[in-house]
């Protein structure tokens, strides 16, 4: 893939990304602002969500490396390979030894459970995930194919961001009853994603009862399963500790932004996408004039270098 094209493409999914956050942010605040008149209260609710939305920034180390999953192994791309290897984790994780024998053995059926949940919870998004990288990759190859054209066709000042655009987007999706699939798929993938990977250990650990905890801790310390039935009273220290920490952390205002920008990011950067989505296709109303604009520009016809020589 041109590297280019990809980086361009990154770039603006990064900056309609973090539109997306701010745009949560700026929800979260209004809501703030109606529902209390104590400035102290909203100042640090303020600094919270631009803490928070700070700490969303860390995305772009990740997606430095964002380019190696549309590398080709073999027959597929790297992100089929890596998707298809999470799935099976997911899919055979509930029926593993560990999960069947090992967990209950130590009474950790509840531990097993919220496992069992968030394993699904990542399974939906790896599902959408299927989709949006299919079709991402389908578009990203049109978008590069579209450039070469405009490249080889046009006028030394007739370059156009939106022409490549257009044609990308009627290539991968030639009916609009294709678009709102990938849509929901894209929001349950940001969302999901987020969710699992930002909330999630932070959401396991707070589903974790205190009993649970104390079973947890005597399976990493106790020498044999005899050492399981003693009492809890060597571990009072370290469940003062998890006490504190899980009383801070369920009493988080940041975990309560962190949750509120998981659960809506999302659906509002899909929205966004949507739009521009929208606005360029809507210069070519029917499905006549957008297969039509497909062939001339295939052709080379709808620029202007080309219309001068002929």
């Amino acid at each position: 893939m041109n590297e280019k094209t990809f980086r361009a493409a990154k770039s603006r999914e990064q900056r309609r990304f973090y539109r997306a956050i701010n745009q949560v942010i700026d929800q979260l605040l209004s809501q703030k602002f109606e529902q209390t008149r104590d400035l102290g209260e909203y100042r640090r609710y303020a600094e919270t969500c631009n803490y928070v939305k700070g700490q969303i920034h860390l995305v772009d180390a990740a997606s430095n490396n964002l380019a190696r999953l549309f590398e080709r192994q073999d027959e597929r791309a790297n992100w089929e390979v890596y998707l298809s290897g999470l799935r099976q984790l997911c899919r055979d994780l509930p029926d593993s030894y560990l999960f069947r024998f090992v967990l209950p053995m130590f009474g950790l059926e509840d531990v097993r459970e919220k496992l069992v949940a968030y394993g699904g919870r990542w399974l939906e998004a790896l599902h959408a995930g299927q989709t949006v990288l299919s079709q991402t990759e389908r578009y990203l190859n049109n978008l590069e194919r579209g450039e070469a054209i405009q490249e080889e066709y046009r006028a030394a000042n007739a370059a156009s961001e939106d022409l490549p655009r257009l044609y990308a987007s009627l290539k991968t999706w030639e009916s609009e009853r294709e678009l709102p699939g990938f849509y929901n798929a894209l929001a349950d993938f940001v969302g999901g994603t987020l969710e699992v990977l930002v909330l999630g250990p932070l959401q396991l650990y707070l589903m974790l009862g205190r009993d649970s905890f104390t079973l947890i801790l005597k399976t990493l310390t106790a020498g044999r399963l005899a050492d399981l039935k003693q009492g809890d009273a060597e571990y009072g220290e370290a469940l003062a500790l998890h006490d504190f920490l899980h009383g801070a952390l369920a009493d988080s205002i940041t975990w309560g932004v962190l949750k509120e920008v998981a659960g809506r990011s999302g659906k509002i950067y899909a929205d966004l996408l949507r739009e521009e989505v929208v606005r360029l296709r809507a210069q070519l109303p029917t499905q006549e004039l957008q297969r039509g604009f497909l062939v001339r520009y295939e052709a080379g016809a709808i620029f202007p270098r080309a219309l001068d020589e002929g």
